[in-house]
């Protein structure tokens, strides 16, 4: 019993692991002008392709914005696996235009 739930815990562990799709988590904040924008961390699995994943991002919160957005920020960080599996790591910002 003991053994088969150590099997699903680690297969499970290792399925959270592989995944490729990007976990986007928008939060909405007041921008220093006083308006609506949101920020967003996640990361990009299998790449370390800034410019593919700026826009990524930016598809994003302009979805939670509804229109076009003012990207303030976004910072990347190396989140290279262990076993070299490419990864990037970001947090970015965005006011919203409309």
């Amino acid at each position: 019993m003991i053994r088969s739930c150590a099997i699903i815990l680690v297969g499970g562990l290792m399925a959270a692991a592989c995944s490729s799709v990007p976990s986007y988590r928008p939060a909405p904040l007041q921008t220093a002008s006083g308006k609506l924008g949101f920020s967003v961390s996640g990361i990009a699995s299998f790449t370390r392709d800034e410019a593919k994943v700026t826009e990524e991002v930016r598809a994003m919160l302009e979805k939670s914005c509804g229109g076009e957005v003012e990207l303030q920020s976004i910072v990347f960080a190396d989140a290279t696996s262990r076993g070299g599996v490419p990864h990037l790591a970001y947090t970015a910002q965005a006011e919203c235009k409309s």
